[in-house]
């Protein structure tokens, strides 16, 4: 078994503020997120929601791998976790049995409206200055 380490409240920290840049990023403005650090279960992270309450709960993980424990790791779960939110309608759609095909077809559009007016203008910028794939 992998040497354990505790996270920190600095660590913690870091992580929140981590998911509510990308939130920023994303546009989530229509979520009330709650914030928990405690156990995951074998997980840096998780998110719950409530769709129809637009309710999420983040949760930090109070212990990680010696080998994963890291800033760029706690940002990276962080990221991990805000992306989640951003899919959780389409994933919450998907599994209900009366959903419709336009209703998801919305939801992923509605991804991809966010992912255009975030990824997009970076990397066109790249492509116009030959720094493309």
């Amino acid at each position: 078994m992998d040497d354990m380490t505790e996270t920190t409240p600095a660590d913690f920290a870091l992580f929140v503020s981590e998911c509510e840049r990308w939130f920023e990023i994303y546009g989530h403005k229509c979520w009330q997120v709650y914030f928990q650090h405690q156990e995951c279960d074998g997980m840096y992270g998780s998110c719950e929601t409530n769709l129809s309450g637009r309710v999420a709960t983040i949760r930090f993980a109070k212990r990680w791998p010696v080998r994963d424990y890291s800033p760029e790791q706690i940002k990276h779960t962080a990221f991990h976790e805000a992306t989640e939110l951003l899919t959780a309608p389409m994933v919450a759609l998907a599994g209900f049995r009366y959903a419709t095909e336009s209703k998801i077809t919305g939801a992923n559009h509605a991804i991809i409206r966010i992912l255009e007016h975030v990824l997009y203008p970076l990397y066109s910028k790249e492509e116009s200055h030959g720094m493309g794939r």
